[in-house]
C-alpha cells in the first residue's frame, strides 16, 4: 500500500470517527432523542385514534341497524296483526250471517254485498260437514270439490274448539292460486259440527309491507309460522313461500327468546343479514325483517378508508414537522458546539467532556474509597 493511500485511509477513518461522535454528541445534547421519542408517540396516538373511531363507527352502526330492524320487525307485526284481525271478522260475519238462514245462505252473493278488497282475499268458501264445498264467491265447479284432506277442514273436525286456523300456502282447488287460509268451524243448531268457512289471502299481499319500507335491495322480509313453513317472503325482487326454516338460527333464536336480533346467512340465498324478529301475539306465526350486512357496513367501509386517508396525511404532516424540529435543532447544536472554519467541536464541547470526565473520575474515586474502607 503506498503512502498516499495510507494517508487517505487514515483521513477517511478519521472523518468517520468525527462523524459517530458528532452524531453521538448531537444526539444526546440536542434533545433529538426526544424529538424522535414525541414524533413516535404521536404517530401512535393518531393512528391508535383512528383505528379506535373506526369500531366505534362500525359498532354504532350495527347496533343501530339491529335498532332499525327491531323497529320495523315491530311495526310488521302490527302489520299482520291488523291483516289477520279484519279477515277474521269477515269469517266471524259470514259464520252468523249463515248461522241465521243456514239453507237459504247465498255465499256469493253475499261476499259481492260486503266488496272484499279483492288484492287481499282470493275467495270466501264454505263445505259441508264430509268437506264437499258448498259455495263459494268465484262460483261453484260442475263436479263435488271434496276439501276433506285439507288441513285447514280436518283441524276443525276433529276438535270442539272454537279457534281461527291459518294454514300453510296451499293451492287452491277453485281458485287454482297458491294462498293461505284463514279458516273457522260451523256449527249445528245443536253445536255438531257443520263444516268450515275459509277465506284465502293472497300471500304476496301478506309481504306487501317490505314495499312500504326501504331495507335496501338485498334486504328482506319474512312471514314464518311456529311449525317453521314460510308463509310468505321477500327478498329484492325474489317472492318465495312454503319452504321449511326449521333448523334455521331463527327457530334456534326463538326457542330462547319470543324477539331478538341476531346475524346469520340466509338458508335460501346466503346472503348475510342483520336481522330482527317477533313472534307476533296472539298467532302462532312470526315476522323478521332483514338488512344485508354488506349494504349496511359498504357506508362504514367507505368511513374507514377516509379515517386512514386522513391519518396518513397527518401523520406526513407530523413526520414533516417533526424532521424541520430535528433539522433546527441539530443547527443550533452545530452553530455553539462546532467550529465553523475547522468543522471540528469547539471549546464548549471540551468543556462539556472535561465535566462529564471529572464527574466520572470523582465516581470512580468514591467507590473506591468505599471499597478502601471495607
Amino acid at each position: 500500500m503506498s503512502l498516499f493511500q495510507s494517508l487517505a485511509y487514515r483521513r477517511q477513518a478519521v472523518s468517520v470517527s468525527r462523524l459517530l461522535v458528532s452524531a453521538k454528541s448531537i444526539f444526546e445534547n440536542t434533545g433529538v432523542g426526544a424529538s424522535i421519542l414525541i414524533g413516535l408517540l404521536s404517530l401512535g396516538i393518531i393512528w391508535l385514534g383512528i383505528w379506535y373511531i373506526a369500531s366505534e363507527d362500525a359498532r354504532r352502526t350495527e347496533i343501530s341497524r339491529y335498532q332499525d330492524t327491531a323497529n320495523l320487525a315491530r311495526a310488521f307485526e302490527e302489520h299482520i296483526i291488523r291483516l289477520i284481525q279484519a279477515h277474521d271478522q269477515i269469517l266471524l260475519f259470514a259464520r252468523a250471517s249463515i248461522s241465521k238462514e243456514p239453507e237459504r245462505f247465498d255465499l256469493a252473493k253475499w261476499a259481492r254485498e260486503q266488496q272484499f278488497a279483492a288484492d287481499v282475499t282470493l275467495q270466501i268458501a264454505t263445505t259441508d260437514p264430509d268437506g264437499i264445498a258448498h259455495g263459494s264467491n268465484l262460483g261453484m265447479p260442475a263436479a263435488p270439490l271434496d276439501l276433506s284432506d285439507r288441513e285447514h277442514f280436518r283441524v276443525h273436525a276433529e276438535t270442539t274448539k272454537d279457534e281461527l286456523f291459518i294454514s300453510k300456502p296451499v293451492l287452491g282447488r277453485v281458485s287454482g292460486k297458491w294462498s293461505i287460509q284463514l279458516s273457522r268451524r260451523l256449527n249445528a243448531p245443536d253445536e255438531s259440527f257443520a263444516g268450515v268457512v275459509i277465506l284465502s289471502l293472497d300471500p304476496s299481499y301478506l309481504a306487501s309491507f317490505y314495499e312500504s319500507i326501504d331495507v335496501s335491495k338485498q334486504g328482506m322480509v319474512l312471514l314464518v309460522g311456529l311449525d317453521g313453513i314460510v308463509r310468505a317472503r321477500v327478498a329484492g325482487f325474489d317472492r318465495t313461500i312454503d319452504q321449511s326454516l326449521v333448523a334455521s338460527t331463527l327457530f334456534s333464536r326463538l326457542a330462547q327468546a319470543s324477539s331478538g336480533s341476531f346475524l346469520a346467512r340466509g338458508q335460501m340465498d346466503g346472503i348475510a343479514r342483520l336481522s330482527s324478529y317477533r313472534r307476533i301475539k296472539g298467532y302462532p306465526l312470526v315476522v323478521v325483517v332483514g338488512l344485508s350486512r354488506a349494504e349496511v357496513f359498504a357506508s362504514v367501509e367507505y368511513r374507514r378508508i377516509l379515517y386512514f386517508v386522513m391519518a396518513g396525511f397527518v401523520s406526513i404532516l407530523v413526520l414533516v414537522f417533526s424532521a424541520q424540529v430535528l433539522r433546527h435543532q441539530v443547527r443550533l447544536w452545530k452553530s455553539s458546539n462546532i467550529d465553523p472554519l475547522t468543522n471540528l467541536p469547539n471549546r464548549n464541547v471540551f468543556t462539556r467532556s472535561q465535566g462529564r470526565s471529572f464527574r466520572c473520575a470523582k465516581t470512580v474515586a468514591s467507590h473506591l474509597h468505599c471499597f478502601s474502607s471495607i
